[in-house]
């Protein structure tokens, strides 16, 4: 029996959605930073928060990254909210053994050893400006989280026991904001969580995740060998699952949408791109052009997936109930099943998945995007330090 479905609801600067952005993110204007700041820019969307996880980069790193963003964007009325440092099941440790006997995976966020050219420095550990290392917070300290949070000196954050806050955000958010759209662009621990919390609170809200791989680009190192491996999914089965599936009582997302590695993956930092971005005049290109390490030539995954939200027409999507596997070799891997072919019926969304981009289209997007708000001033980060 086919299940209703629903849509995410259609994003426009005249009815805007309010949106919690659930990230990991990761180093000064890399793909992470950036789909947050495309939607701190879009006036098509209300950005009432964004809660961090883990993911690309620890805990700590990611929430000084994005607490920082939005300081130097002037997004004062958004909160950074503190949330899961490590999977609900899965730890570093489990991890290693499960390598040991299914093979290495190839990347692993936080947890690529340092042969990969990521430095992987340990949980709590901040690197300070002059630092030359993935990471670094070239962008500076803010100065709010030098006594409460983040001390650069002592490259350490302090924040105490808040591994809830951000699973109480969401919760409190969904109830608050009718049709609130979870945009989860990390792994979805946090949304676990609350549904741990609150396991109603997705009656209100909708799903829109960076999320599912089917049929990727098999040149991408990641997907050589997992075609069927999605991060944000593989880094925690238990949470994923949990947080997509309905439970016993029937309590289901109003909607689920999934950006699928299929789609995302496609669109780097081409010269003309670069360009492009280099000559705009305003505070948010300023970032970018100053903060992007310049080696970087990573695919902007991050943020077409936000770019799909705001604007439809850049992907296609089909539907397709969805799942994640919980264990064995294809622990965290994606289950799918075509409509109209028999599925478990154990909860499983029927989700909207997108599986191709109009990347074209996505760089007409992100200079539009940044073309938005006040002049560039004073510097924002030096580039000596990424160098």
């Amino acid at each position: 029996m086919l299940r209703m479905m629903h849509a995410v609801p259609t994003c426009t600067p005249s009815a805007p959605c309010d949106v919690v952005v659930d990230q990991d993110c990761g180093e000064a204007a890399d793909t992470n930073n950036l789909a947050v700041l495309a939607l701190l820019q879009s006036p098509a969307v209300n950005v009432r928060g964004v809660t961090i996880v883990y993911g690309d980069y620890w805990q700590a790193s990611n929430f000084a990254h994005c607490f920082r963003l939005v300081e130097l964007m002037q997004f004062h009325d958004v909160p950074v909210l503190w949330g899961a440092t490590e999977p609900i099941v899965r730890r570093q440790d489990e991890l290693r053994l499960w390598e040991l006997e299914y093979g290495t995976v190839a990347w692993k966020g936080m947890w690529t050893p340092n042969a990969t050219g990521f430095q992987n420095y340990g949980p709590g550990v901040l690197l300070p400006p002059t630092s030359k290392g993935h990471g670094a917070m070239w962008e500076g300290c803010s100065d709010a989280l030098s006594s409460a949070a983040c001390d650069c000196t002592h490259q350490r954050c302090s924040v105490g026991e808040r591994q809830n806050e951000a699973a109480k955000f969401l919760v409190d958010m969904a109830k608050l904001h009718n049709d609130l759209i979870v945009v989860a662009l990390g792994p979805m621990t946090n949304i676990a969580v609350a549904r741990m919390l609150d396991p109603a609170f997705v009656v209100h809200a909708h799903l829109w995740a960076m999320a599912g791989s089917f049929n990727p680009p098999r040149s991408n190192f990641e997907h050589a060998d997992m075609p069927r491996l999605s991060t944000n999914l593989w880094f925690d089965p238990v949470g994923s699952r949990r947080a997509l599936r309905s439970d016993s009582a029937g309590h289901a997302w109003r909607s689920v949408a999934m950006v699928s590695v299929d789609a995302s993956y496609g669109a780097p930092w081409i010269p003309s791109f670069v360009q492009r971005v280099a000559s705009l005049p305003t505070r948010a290109a300023q970032y970018v052009n100053e903060c992007r390490s310049p080696e970087a030539n990573y695919s902007m995954v991050d943020e077409i997936t936000v770019a799909m939200l705001i604007n439809r027409s850049l992907g296609k999507a089909v539907p397709m109930y969805v799942d994640v596997v919980l264990d064995g070799a294809s622990s965290g891997d994606t289950l799918s099943w075509q409509v109209g072919r028999t599925h478990p019926g154990h909860g499983e969304p029927l989700a909207q998945v997108y599986v191709s981009a109009d990347v074209a289209g996505f760089y007409d997007f992100f200079v539009d995007m940044l073309k938005v708000g006040p002049a560039k001033a004073e510097p924002i980060c030096t580039r000596s330090a990424m160098v």
